[in-house]
């Protein structure tokens, strides 16, 4: 996970920043799409492991790109 820095020259580095890496996007474009379960984001993208779909849903979490009901 990158670190978030306090101050940014560039939205872009802040948005990289949030949304950078493998997964980030995939599950997010997942999530608006209606898979909105632990459960249903496993089947949609079978390549992740439940212990890195964990770890970036709570990476999202924290910046408060998704709230977890």
């Amino acid at each position: 996970m990158a670190k978030l820095k306090s101050n940014y020259k560039c939205s872009l580095d802040l948005t990289f920043d949030l949304l950078g890496g493998k997964w980030k996007l995939r599950i997010l474009w997942h999530i608006i799409h209606g898979d909105n379960r632990f459960s249903l984001l496993l089947k949609a993208i079978p390549e992740i492991t439940e212990k890195m779909l964990t770890t970036q849903l709570r990476e999202l979490e924290k910046h408060n790109l998704i709230i977890k009901k």
